[in-house]
């Protein structure tokens, strides 16, 4: 099996920000400054890590009607209890898709347009954290892009 996108996200920024030289209470500021676009939606342990890390927001594809953290099985972005922190989830298109190929589309148009509003207004934006699920053939090679940070 492969890790989840959103667990090699947090990896990445964890071992940036470690190189850096971040302290704790940095590293926690700045995952409350981050936008997570994913593929798929976040299954229920991801939704959870996301929730203990604080994250801004979270954007997704397609919804997960199995293993959905986000809204389809699970809503742990909004649990009210001890130690989730609350965290708003939209969803990229209306439509209920299975098709992880749509979703993909989806996500780059998106990011697309993100980048063309970071170079637009040059500033806050910060390399790192969007990633494409294991599936995803359209965005298979991310592994790391944009986030909108005011870091």
């Amino acid at each position: 099996a492969t890790r989840h996108a959103e667990m090699e996200a947090i990896d990445n920024l964890l071992e940036m920000w470690q190189r850096d030289g971040l302290s704790k209470a940095e590293v926690a500021k700045n995952f409350s400054q981050c936008i997570l676009y994913v593929t798929c939606e976040p299954c229920i342990m991801c939704a959870a890590a996301l929730s203990f890390l604080g994250i801004k927001e979270v954007y997704y594809g397609c919804a997960n009607e199995k293993f959905g953290g986000c809204g389809s099985i699970l809503s742990l972005h909004s649990s009210c209890s001890e130690p989730f922190i609350r965290y708003p989830v939209f969803k990229l298109f209306l439509e209920r898709s299975r098709n992880i190929a749509r979703a993909d589309q989806m996500l780059a148009i998106e990011l697309r347009r993100e980048k063309q509003i970071a170079s637009q207004e040059k500033a806050g934006w910060s390399l790192i954290m969007v990633m494409a699920s294991s599936c995803s053939s359209v965005l298979s090679h991310v592994s790391v892009g944009f986030v909108k940070a005011t870091l």
